[in-house]
């Protein structure tokens, strides 16, 4: 976990990369980027993925908490024990 990851077991359900993410900025350029600002997306592009597949709210939360990898660094800081896999989680 970065030093400024937000966790907390009761209220983070998983994590998710947010450092050194690389982003597009303006004047058709990359960046290195850090922060919640580059968590986000990926979470939200992950249950989207879902959500795509036809899963409903709740099954996309679950298939992307169920196949979250886990870490003895993030199993007491967020509920899935670990960070989100960018991997295709939609097989069963």
């Amino acid at each position: 976990p970065a030093y400024f990851s937000n966790y907390g077991i009761g209220h983070v359900m998983v994590a998710a990369p947010g450092s050194d993410i690389i982003s597009t900025v303006p004047g058709n350029k990359w960046q290195s980027m850090s922060g919640t600002s580059m968590a986000t997306p990926l979470v939200a592009g992950s249950i989207a993925r879902g959500l795509g597949a036809g899963f409903g709210p709740e099954k996309a939360i679950a298939k992307m908490m169920d196949t979250s990898l886990r870490s003895d660094s993030w199993k007491s800081k967020v509920k899935a024990g670990g960070t989100i896999q960018l991997v295709d989680y939609l097989r069963d």
